[in-house]
């Protein structure tokens, strides 16, 4: 249910922009064939009936996506947890000295997050977005097929610079989390042998060697961020080129009188 509220969540906004331009052309008619105000009420109050009616139906499919995803992405994760603790308590003791054994509690609990996000509200916004995003190429190809076709070819920039920023986001997500990760895993070591640190009197010690790792994270989750940044800074300049581009070839469609039969 969660994956399908997704998907009618996504068609909901194109078909918004059909019945909105519908709106804008009620009022333009008026203006040119001298409708009188109340025709032109009684026409705007049913496309604003309409416009409720969708409004209403995005709230619901979006209140069903994210509450089914959550409870689904909630369940799936809880066993994961299970299941990854399991493995690691049947792990050979050769093992645990191959790794860092103190970082595994921090690592399990903010990857299973990760996890949790990934196959919950993340895959759902996914199935949001090309559900949107295929409708969007249907709806304009069939209202204006020569305009949508020509807008058509942006798309491979746009999902270029997509496929850069998802790249870019995800390797830095995962540096981020492996710096904090030994950080915490420094941690985790020394408040376990509290009573050893405070008894040899090593507390400025451990405190600063902790202060150590977190520059170290902090350096690496800055440079992460700033990557992050440009390319998502790329990725709507993109978007508003794109827009640009449409206006430009909309003006330019009109000041030579082309127009797309129904």
């Amino acid at each position: 249910m969660g994956f399908l509220a997704s998907v009618f969540t996504g068609l909901c906004m194109p078909v918004w922009i059909v019945v909105f331009g519908q709106v804008i052309d009620e009022f333009d008619s008026s203006a040119m064939f001298d409708l009188k105000p109340d025709q032109v009420f009684d026409s705007i109050k049913v496309l604003a009936i309409i416009m409720v009616v969708f409004g209403t139906s995005a709230w619901l499919f979006a209140f069903m996506q994210f509450s089914f995803l959550g409870i689904f992405a909630e369940k799936a994760t809880r066993r994961l947890r299970k299941t990854y603790l399991k493995a690691l308590f049947q792990q050979d003791c050769t093992w645990y000295d191959n790794c860092n054994y103190t970082e595994l509690s921090s690592r399990l609990s903010e990857e299973c997050r990760q996890i949790e996000k990934a196959i919950g509200e993340k895959q759902g916004l996914m199935l949001q977005g090309l559900a949107m995003g295929f409708s969007g190429i249907i709806i304009s190809i069939y209202k204006g097929w020569t305009f949508g076709l020509v807008l058509l070819f942006l798309l491979f920039p746009i999902i270029g610079m997509m496929i850069i920023n998802v790249k870019v986001t995800s390797k830095g997500i995962e540096e981020s989390l492996k710096a904090y990760g030994q950080s915490a895993g420094y941690a985790d070591q020394a408040l376990n042998a509290i009573k050893v640190v405070v008894a040899f009197g090593q507390e400025t010690t451990e405190i600063e060697n902790y202060s150590k790792y977190l520059v170290q994270a902090k350096t690496v989750s800055v440079k992460s961020s700033c990557k992050m940044s440009l390319t998502h800074g790329l990725f709507y300049a993109a978007m508003y080129y794109s827009y640009c581009y449409a206006f430009w070839m909309g003006a330019y469609f009109v000041r030579n009188c082309y127009v797309n039969p129904m």
